[in-house]
């Protein structure tokens, strides 16, 4: 199986219906496998919802570190009063991907090749014709001698949860960019999570639904909102079986029915 770089989790569900709840499900699991390295949540009820802070909770006790938005744009002043618009995505996303270091002026001479060389039959590095050091431990410095090598890089696996946000801010194309790049914040072997939650199937765009990999629909929705559902999720399912086993997985309270968008099955 090849390597998931990104994994994108679609929300639909009615007010009062557990999502933000279960979303912390997902959370509190991430958090005890050590899958998530940082968090960033953007959403307008994560200072009073008490969904959101038991979530917040967990993240704290966790001691991953966290930032909150109100939103995926806000407002602010600059120092004459003048109100401007803030990206608030685009900064954690910029501040996110490594930066590449810049080239400093002058160049280095590289030094004596008598310096240092190798040894292949005895796997060692001979260092002035004296100083033996073992070759799977160090490597050659460009100043001569020899240094430990670098420590392999821990992997980087942010999660991003958009929750309780306008509709403009859902159809926008700073979301939509994301999604469709989100596989790149997922680092060194780490995963990018992303969960986007709403209460209606059209909030999001449809080139976001074409980047959706799990779908989850809580119970309480009409047909004609089942309806649109299923043509937006263009599974190979007949709409009747769709709506046969909803019905069933969202019997009780608080149940959802939860779909692999990619494998084309309902979980």
């Amino acid at each position: 199986m090849s390597h998931i770089s990104s994994l994108c989790n679609f929300y639909c569900a009615r007010k009062g219906s557990g999502k933000t709840y279960d979303i912390g499900n997902q959370v509190e699991q991430l958090i005890d496998g050590n899958k998530t390295s940082q968090v960033y949540i953007f959403s307008s009820t994560a200072e009073i919802d008490p969904s959101w802070k038991r979530i917040i909770k967990m993240i704290k006790k966790a001691d991953i570190p966290y930032e909150i938005y109100d939103g995926i744009y806000s407002r602010d002043m600059d120092e004459r009063g003048r109100e401007y618009k803030v990206n608030n995505l685009r900064n954690v996303l910029e501040d996110l991907l490594p930066k590449k270091e810049e080239k400093k002026g002058g160049s280095r001479e590289k030094p004596p090749e008598e310096e240092y060389r190798f040894d292949p039959i005895r796997n060692v590095w001979i260092f002035r014709n004296s100083l033996v050091l073992p070759g799977n431990s160090f490597t050659p410095s460009i100043q001569g001698g020899v240094k430990q090598k670098k420590e392999k890089p821990k992997a980087v696996s942010p999660l991003f949860i958009f929750d309780d946000l306008s509709k403009r801010e859902l159809r926008g194309v700073d979301l939509y960019n994301f999604i469709k790049k989100s596989r790149h914040y997922g680092q060194n072997g780490g995963v990018c999570y992303v969960y986007i939650s709403s209460q209606f199937p059209l909030d999001i765009s449809p080139e976001i639904w074409s980047n959706i990999d799990r779908l989850n629909i809580f119970r309480s929705f009409p047909d004609d909102y089942l309806k649109k559902i299923h043509s937006k999720t263009q599974l190979s399912i007949p709409y009747d079986d769709f709506i046969k086993q909803y019905k069933e997985k969202t019997a009780e309270q608080f149940s959802k029915m939860e779909i692999d968008m990619r494998k084309d099955e309902i979980l």
